[in-house]
């Protein structure tokens, strides 16, 4: 094994890099484990070399096909492979992770009126595609509220509009992970969360 390691890593050093892709979620929450993997062409089964960097640890063996990982800190992670193909292609690739607290993760609301006679009817709200790059978001009440909407990007980035119907671009490389809307009215509020995870974006 010890011969081979250091094969690996003169091969790797020498040779040209092909790509690959790493199916899995996209975003998970912290303390939810689960299994991530790519296609099976490398020229042993022990021959991958999976790593991680930011709030996940690679908790399964890191020199086969699939991991499973454990999400420890909310933020922005990577997980990263490569491996020699069968033709000898050294292969790599890499896919981000958006590591979210339970809280966030929610799609009910996460925080309610102080007052048992709450006047906030909102239980919801819409997602429309407006264009190829924007999406937009309205409430499900028909009254004259106070809203903060607050979108979470998968680099990490942060945006937020006091709209009531607001519209927030997005890109293929910087998918919207999380979307988050707090309705105050005189004598309550009410927040809500919602995730927005691979198969939103594979049948949107």
């Amino acid at each position: 094994m010890k011969k081979f390691s250091q094969l690996f890593l003169v091969l790797i050093s020498t040779l040209g890099f092909a790509q690959c892709e790493i199916t899995g979620k996209s975003s998970l929450v912290v303390g939810e484990k689960s299994n991530y993997n790519i296609k099976k062409d490398a020229q042993c089964k022990e021959c991958y070399r999976w790593a991680s960097t930011g709030g996940i640890v690679v908790e399964s063996d890191n020199r086969l096909d699939s991991v499973e990982i454990m999400p420890v800190n909310a933020g922005n992670s990577t997980l990263s492979v490569q491996y020699i193909s069968e033709n000898g292609n050294i292969t790599k690739c890499s896919k981000d992770i958006s590591i979210l607290t339970k809280e966030d993760s929610e799609e009910t609301p996460a925080e309610t009126a102080k007052k048992e006679d709450c006047d906030i009817d909102v239980t919801n709200y819409e997602t429309r595609k407006i264009s190829n790059d924007r999406l937009g978001f309205f409430s499900n009440s028909s009254k004259d509220f106070s809203y903060t909407w607050e979108v979470l990007y998968k680099n990490g980035q942060k945006q937020y509009s006091t709209e009531k119907a607001p519209q927030f671009s997005y890109s293929k490389d910087n998918q919207i992970v999380t979307v988050s809307v707090t309705v105050v009215s005189k004598s309550c509020y009410k927040k809500f969360t919602k995730p927005y995870d691979d198969n939103f974006w594979k049948f949107f």
